[in-house]
């Protein structure tokens, strides 16, 4: 668990970095493999970590029963959907940035929806004098790709054409001038995706993390039958090719340097990606 928010499991005596071991009697891999059958993906992993973030949600269920290994032993929490989802979410940021030291600025791009184009630029023009930049959508699943190319024109070191609209590009003239690190992950998906792409295409940052989603730019469109079931589904023929002919669906953009966060470092609550960003960085100077 990456955190303990509502009052059933904290009265249950659970805790951040506790282990859910089963669902409903099923073990947690099995489960995660059947339901990302019902889940849209395009990769096999990315189907996974859709997997991992419906755990407490339901289309069906009402209720969901949860073993969870804690310090004490095997913990059982019977969660009611109706009045879980009444207890309220986690609080939402478009974007987040910060300082990481003297030369080094950290901004996190979570949605693509929105104006988080206007947010973004406002967090730009504080931070872009540094002469480093680490530009963060690892938890950022898409949204509105004329955003992420907004974005882009702030970012890129060159003209390009745009892997999703097909339109050219031209860097602003108060673009970025440094060194440009973009972390990703298997749930940087759509709008985001493609964000990465014409960014890894155009030559302007360096990946870190692991594959993308795999499925940008092929215009999903929501179809419902008569009886109440919805399909979210691409309208493409065939997947979208990029300018420099990625193929843009059924495969994850692999970033530059492969890292992947290890389970020793999520327990002592460290973000392995991120930290041997910052080391690349150091070896850079």
């Amino acid at each position: 668990l990456t955190r303990v928010n509502d009052t059933l499991f904290q009265a249950a005596g659970i805790k951040k970095y506790d282990e859910i071991i089963s669902i409903d009697e099923m073990p947690i891999k099995d489960w995660l493999h059947q339901q990302k059958e019902f889940l849209s993906a395009s990769t096999e992993q990315s189907g996974l970590e859709n997997s991992l973030r419906k755990i407490f949600q339901s289309y069906f269920k009402t209720k969901r029963e949860y073993n969870i290994l804690t310090e004490k032993g095997i913990v059982s929490v019977t969660v009611d959907f109706k009045a879980f989802y009444k207890r309220g979410k986690s609080k939402f940021t478009a974007i987040k940035s910060k300082v990481l030291n003297d030369s080094t600025a950290y901004i996190s791009i979570n949605t693509m929806q929105g104006n988080v184009f206007e947010k973004f630029k406002t967090h730009f023009d504080r931070l872009s004098s540094l002469p480093y930049m680490i530009v963060d959508v690892r938890y950022n699943g898409g949204g509105n790709s004329s955003n992420s190319e907004a974005i882009n024109k702030y970012l890129i070191k060159k003209k390009i054409r745009a892997s999703v609209s097909k339109r050219k590009l031209k860097p602003k003239p108060d673009h970025y001038k440094g060194k440009l690190f973009v972390l990703i992950d298997n749930y940087t998906f759509s709008a985001a995706e493609s964000f990465v792409l014409d960014l890894k295409e155009n030559e302007a940052a360096v990946l870190v993390g692991s594959p993308t989603g795999g499925d940008t730019g092929n215009r999903p469109k929501v179809y419902s039958t008569d009886y109440g079931m919805s399909f979210r589904i691409p309208r493409r023929k065939k997947p979208q090719v990029s300018p420099k002919g990625f193929k843009m669906e059924g495969v994850g953009i692999t970033p530059h340097h492969e890292v992947v966060l290890t389970l020793d470092d999520f327990v002592k609550g460290r973000d392995t990606v991120l930290e041997y960003t910052i080391d690349l960085i150091e070896q850079n100077n």
